[in-house]
Formats: structure tokens, sequence, C-alpha cells
């Protein structure tokens, strides 16, 4: 039965009653307009009906055209579709005319955007996908001028995800089309999914995983726009100009959730509420990711759009470009006065969605930076005025409780288990996000997770298997792939899940904390990207600042944040259940004794972690991430787990962060690292991280703070004396051989940290620049330094310790830190 486009779009719009089918196929024709350049460069061969097409038909720059539509015949066998990519060069030859002339407007618009004009011509067979990050360069820098690129892959967690260098490329192949070749073979095969009418966001979806790591165009541009950037900001682009007319056609909706850390950390009575925090931490965290997306499904629904019209949904902020009509304006505002009214009465305020939209004509959409700066000041005014269009009540409401019939959590109401039913869902997301591998969405059927009683219909299922039920779209978690027929919407997402699990349950914090080395201490890493907001707006030149290049961006930094950090937090791990020949190989020092507690606290069952990576083939699978990701996405971070191996962690994510983002120096990351008991209530563990990454950023930025606010750089500084975090790491870990080969004492290693109070720790306000400086021009403790040798340490060794310590001095508290609480016995 065809289904009408519902008639929301107002005003004399002949395209109020179109076919519904029409404007689908219209979405998809804009997709897959370019599809045949991917074709081409991989050496496919025309079919005979459209090797007999010359340029007269296609137009003389479109000849990639016959490529697109031959694909459309052999796959998607709609002639609607064909016709228009086809001819989005040469619209007069269409059947459908006026669609093609859509199309080609909005690709010309799209290309405007972004293609930037180059010396000399290129060559596809040679020249792959640029990155990005080498041009950025904020306004009083100039950026790393040495160019990255990506050669032709899928995009998976399982791929490499840094660029290199030419000299890389060259010596991996000499031409990129045997690559090209490979992937595309690769595409056909899993294109299968789109025949017999495809959703338009499972068709997005397949190009995310095969475009979005090969260039847009080469001959004539710079190669900087991933294909797939390219085909998304066009088909969005065009649904707006096929269902507005008014003179300015798009408007672009930004949604920012505000209160994130206030609703995840802030407890009503935080000793009380330790029992169950780490399965209802992470299940916040994820609740929050879906009623995000909620929110831009029912936008979705109720103004009739599809997947390539988010530009972006991540770190709780997102940003929508939709037709720009009347009664899309005001189903936008009637969407966010209803989600707010529930938010206050049901949450009390505790978070608050900031909806603000502007409308723009094309030169606007150009000009994207002027209007993205329109749009962050009409979002800061709407912030200061939260709940402003919401009834409030003064009045008492509910009725009287004791005091312990309220949640020590959230302060909601228990039920008869002892448990509110708020925490009791947040505690099931977070226990099943760890093993699920699909998450089901509907807006149909009632899912577990609902969002109904916030005014939202749409609902969530996280699920081991892929079994949907007729309506049901399905998205893969954290694999590009989702092969699963039927009629729905399918895709992926990235999630940052990686916990601790062992028999289907997540470790306690206080289990995490046993996982460390000498002292059971818990390290809470807390990071993001330094000015981001400035990157966005002025990072790219003038003539870069595009929607698709601003996308690129966003997608660049999502894929690392939500998704490559599960592989590096999965490459910390211990192992359950070894088998016997494993087992016998793991000394005492490097097992943990674990016991199971249930809600109530009472311990059950016990067994044993083993810390080692010398295990069989077979005992691989049993691997446990030693690490708790709370939250990842957008440009930051919360990671919780053993304090010895969160700091090696923190120094990971750091160099892999500067390898991904091209050794930019425009481009870095802060972080705060706090080492606290696994008995700290988890709110104020999180605020004192904050606190240490607030202080990094006021020093400078690129920097890292951790302990009692000390603060260094990520690396050791181009004046050659400042020493880095990395270095200090490893200066640590050499203290501790020491103490256990027996060269130094750990009453020695005290003294040490005796020895830098005396001489560093005078009362100070002056700049980090200053203090630095002051560090590295005292040298007053050098006579008793080598006092202390000479009296503590053997002859034959007092000129390498000498050595290990003096470079390090001015920053000797985290090497003393490290090796003092890793050769603790408090534990063991």
């Amino acid at each position: 039965m065809v289904k009408l486009l519902p008639n929301v779009y107002g005003y004399n719009n002949p395209f109020s009653t179109m076919e519904y089918a029409d404007l689908h196929k219209i979405v998809i024709a804009a997709l897959l307009h370019d599809i045949g350049k991917f074709s081409y460069r991989g050496g496919t061969p025309l079919s005979d009906i459209f090797a007999e097409i010359d340029r007269d038909q296609t137009g003389w720059t479109g000849s990639h055209a016959k490529w697109s539509a031959d694909f459309v015949h052999r796959v998607l066998k709609d002639d609607l579709i064909e016709d228009l990519v086809l001819h989005h060069h040469h619209p007069a030859g269409a059947e459908h005319k006026h669609y093609a002339e859509i199309i080609q407007e909005a690709d010309h618009i799209s290309s405007a955007m972004d293609r930037e004009p180059r010396e000399g011509e290129g060559d596809v067979r040679t020249e792959p996908l640029k990155s990005i990050f080498p041009c950025i360069a904020q306004p009083q820098g100039t950026g790393n001028t040495k160019e990255r690129y990506y050669l032709p892959s899928i995009l998976s967690l399982d791929e490499n995800p840094f660029p290199l260098t030419m000299e890389d490329v060259t010596r991996y192949q000499t031409t990129l089309t045997r690559s090209y070749d490979i992937l595309w073979k690769n595409f056909m095969r899993e294109a299968e999914i789109l025949i017999k009418n495809p959703h338009p966001d499972t068709v997005t979806a397949l190009l995310k995983r095969f475009t979005a790591r090969i260039p847009s165009a080469v001959y004539k541009n710079e190669p900087d726009i991933p294909l797939y950037d390219h085909a998304v900001t066009t088909a969005a682009i065009a649904h707006c100009l096929t269902v507005s007319e008014n003179e300015n056609p798009f408007l672009l909706i930004q949604g920012d959730l505000s209160g994130i850390q206030h609703f995840l950390f802030d407890v009503d009575t935080p000793q009380d509420a330790r029992k169950g925090m780490a399965k209802r931490l992470r299940g916040r965290s994820f609740w929050l990711q879906l009623f995000m997306d909620a929110v831009v499904n029912e936008i979705e629904e109720t103004a009739g759009l599809f997947a390539p019209s988010v530009l972006w949904n991540t770190g709780g902020k997102f940003l929508i470009l939709a037709p720009n009509t009347p009664t899309i304006c005001r189903q936008v505002e009637a969407i966010g006065r209803t989600v707010n009214q529930h938010l206050l009465d049901r949450l009390g305020g505790r978070i608050c969605l900031v909806l603000a939209m502007v409308e723009t004509d094309k030169e606007g959409l150009k000009d994207f930076q002027a209007t993205s700066i329109r749009l962050t000041d009409e979002t800061g005014r709407r912030k200061v005025r939260k709940f402003a269009d919401c009834i409030v009540t003064f009045t008492a409401t509910g009725e009287n409780r004791p005091l312990d019939a309220y949640c020590s959590v959230c302060g909601g109401v228990l039920d008869d288990s002892g448990i509110c039913q708020s925490c009791k869902d947040h505690a099931s997301i977070g226990t099943r996000l760890a093993r699920a591998r699909y998450c089901v969405r509907s807006t149909r059927n009632r899912h577990p997770i609902s969002f109904q009683e916030f005014g939202l219909r749409t609902s969530y299922r996280l699920t081991e298997e892929a079994l949907p039920e007729p309506g049901d779209d399905i998205f893969s978690i954290n694999d590009t792939r989702c092969q699963v027929p039927g009629g729905g919407a399918r895709g992926s997402m990235f999630i940052g899940n990686t916990v601790p699990v062992v028999n289907n349950d997540i470790l306690t914090f206080g289990n995490i904390a046993d996982l460390s080395h000498g002292a059971p201490r818990l390290g809470i890493i807390k990071a993001d990207v330094d000015n981001l907001g400035r990157i966005f707006a002025f990072g790219l030149p003038k003539e870069k600042r595009s929607i698709s290049r601003i996308h690129t961006l966003s997608d660049q930094f999502q894929f690392f944040f939500a998704g490559y950090l599960n592989r590096i937090c999965q490459e910390f791990v211990v192992f359950h259940d070894l088998c016997e020949n494993c087992r016998a190989k793991v000394p005492a020092s490097e097992r943990t004794l674990i016991t199971d507690k249930d809600e109530n606290g009472a311990s059950g069952k016990q067994y044993v972690l083993y810390d080692t990576e010398d295990v069989c083939e077979r005992c691989r699978d049993k691997a446990v991430s030693k690490f708790y990701i709370s939250y990842s996405g957008g440009d930051d971070l919360l990671i919780i787990g053993p304090w010895d191996a969160a700091l090696d962690l923190a120094n990971r994510i750091y160099e892999d962060f500067r390898r991904f983002t091209a050794e930019n120096p425009e481009i870095t990351l802060s972080a705060g690292l706090a080492v606290v008991s696994p008995r700290l209530p988890v709110s104020r563990a999180v605020a004192l991280a904050d606190d240490l990454l607030e202080s990094a950023k006021i020093n400078g930025r690129d920097r890292i703070a951790f302990f009692d606010f000390e603060c260094v750089g990520w690396r050791d500084g181009r004046n050659g004396y400042e020493r880095g975090f990395s270095t200090l790491l490893k200066s640590g870990k050499d203290l501790e051989e020491g103490i256990k080969k027996g060269v130094i004492s750990k009453r020695t290693i005290y003294t040490l940290l005796r020895l830098w109070t005396q001489t560093y720790d005078d009362p100070s306000t002056v700049s980090f620049e200053e203090t630095t400086a002051q560090r590295i021009r005292r040298k007053r403790y050098l006579p008793h330094l080598k006092y202390m040798v000479v009296r503590n340490v053997e002859k034959k060794n007092r000129e390498t310790i000498e050595q290990m310590i003096i470079p390090v001095f001015p920053w000797i508290k985290l090497p003393v830190y490290w090796a003092s609480l890793r050769m603790r016995t408090d534990k063991r």
C-alpha cells in the first residue's frame, strides 16, 4: 500500500501530497549518485546497456553516473532511482526531470561547500583519502603541515585506525586499484541487504562502512572529503529542497542535554548507594545515550526525516538538517516542551533538553561557520531559560512516606524488593550492555527500555541475537556489519561498553581496585579534547569550513572515543578460569581472589583472576578487561580501573590519540587522574578527577594532573629539561624494579619525597610556566641527594641510581608515588 507523505510541510507545497515512496527514493538516489566513482576505481566493467551511453546523456562531467546507474540496475532494480543517478549531471535527459534537478542542485551545493580546487590534476590510482587533521590549526597556530592518508578500507574497529604518511602508502602499494577492487567486491556482497526497497538508513549505514575511507573527488579537487560524507550531506540537502519551498529552505536543529554530570554522579545519600553502583553507573550513562537517540528519532518520525538528516548525535548533543517549514518548527518546539515537562516532573529538573533552531538559505549553508555561530548563540540564550515553557507546580504533591522508603541513589520510591524501579532499570541496562551485540529500536513495538513516560514513542531492547520483530530497527554494537534481513532500518553504533565481566556479572569497584598491584586503589581517568569548540568553529581554514568537513571531524572523534577506546581497554586484561597448565605458570603475586556479593552485600562464590600474558590460545577467550568505561563519546571519556593500570592506560590513550590526529600539535588532550580508595563514593571520586582535569586545563592544556594536583605535560618539554608523564611513569617503574632488586630501599624512596618538598614545596601563586622554570633552575637538592645516595646505596650502584633520579627529580612525586603504592602489601 502506498503511504502518502503527511501534510506537515504546509502552505501550497506541491510535494505535500507526493508519494512517500518518491521522497524515499529521492534520498536514496542522492546517497548513491556518486557510487559509480567507487566501482570505476576498482576497474568494474559496465553492463552493455550502460557502456553504450555517451556523454550527451550523462553530461560531460558525469561519466561516473553510468557506473552509479549500473549498480542501481544490478542491485536495487529500481527505475526511478536508476533514472536519477544516471542523469544527476544532465537532468534534461531524465524521465523524472524535476527530481533529477533537485539532486543536481543538492550535489552542486554540497560540492561547492566541500571541494577545494587543486594545482594540477590528481590520480585516483595513487592518491588515497587525505586525513582532515593535518590542516587544522587554531587562529594563533599553524597546525601540522605533513599530510596523512587512509588506504581504501572498511570502517571497522578491526582495521588500522591511524593515517599514514605518503611514504608509508607507497611502501604498502604502488597503485590503489587493487585495494578498490577488493573493497568493491566486499561491498557488492554485503549490498545484497539492499534488495527489495531498502530503507534509506540502511543505505546510509552501508555507505559509511565502505566509503568513509575513500575520497569523494581526486581529479580536480583535494581528496580530503570522504565519499560517504559527500553522499550524506547531498542526501540531506536534497531532502530539504524536495520538501521546502521557503526562500530559506534549510532548518538547523540543535539539541543539547544539560545536566549530564549531575544526573550521572550526584546521589542522594552517597554512603548508602555503593552497592551495585558499577552496574547502575554504566546503565545510567547508556540510558542517557538512548534518551538522546529517542529525541532524535521522535523528530525524524514527526518530520519525515531519514538518517542523512542527522549530521551528528554524540556526547549529549545533536545537529539535524531539516526542511524549513512552519509545521516542522512547531512540532520541534512541541517535542522539546513535552519532553522537558516530563523531565521536570519525573526527574526534578536534573537534566534539561535545550532545543534551538535557525533557518538559512543556500549561502548560509555554504558559510556554515557563520550559521553555526548563530545557532550556538541561540542555544546559549535558551540554556539560561531552562524549563521556561514548562508548568511549574509549587504545591506539595505525592504522599508522605518514611525516609527509608526512598531510594538512596535517586530519591525514588522503593518497591517491595527494596530497589526503586529507575535504579533497577539502570542496573539491568548496565548488565545487558556488557553482553549485547545488537540494539533494537522501535516506535511501534514496546521494548523493555521505553521513553514513553517522557513523551517519546521510541523504545529499545539490548540483545545478543538479531531477532527483530516487524517494524523494528536494529543496530549492531561496535561492528559496522549489520546483515540482518527485514524491513526496518539497519545500521551500527559505536558505544564505549567495555566493562570487567565474570560469570555474567560486572565486577564491583572494590573488585576492580583489588586488581591493582600493591595498594588496592581505583584510578579515575577523566579526559577531553582541548579547545574543541574552537577547533570546530575556527580550526579548519575558512575556505574549508563546510558541513561535510565538520561531519567528518565529528565522526572521527566519535570513532576514537566511542569505538576505538574499547580496543585499547581490552588490551589491559586479567584471565578467569585458566586451564591447569596456564594456571601453574602464574605466581601467587599475580592472582587476585574475588568474592561475589549480592545486592545486600552478602558474600557468595569466590574465584581467582590471573594477571598474566602467558596463556594458551584456548584460554585467550577467557580475558577480562581491567577497565570500566563509564562513558566515552564525542570528545571526552570517564574510565575507572585499577590505579596502576589506569596510569598506563592514560598514557596509551594520549599516544594513540596523537597518532590518530596525525600528530597535529593543535589537537591535544588533557586529563585528570584521581587515585582513590574504592570506599570513596563514586560521585566524590569523579568530582576529584574533574577538579584535576580542570587543573590540567588551567595550567596550559595538553597536560595531565594527578595525585595531589601535580600537573605535567604528556611528553618531555622541548627545552630538554622538563620531564613528561611518559618519562616519569617509566622512572617510577625503574624505581620499583630497583626496590625489588635491593638496589635502593623503600626508606630512601620516601626520603626523596621529603627532599623534594624541602626544595620545591614553598607557597607560590606563580604561573605553571614559572613553576616549571623554578624547578629546572633550583639545584640546591643536589648535595643532599648525593649525600643520601652515598649513605644508602652500594658504591657499584650509585652512578646508576643518580642517573635514574637526578634528571627527573624536579618531578619526582609521580615516580615515588608509583613505587611506594606498588610495593605496599596491605592487600594480598
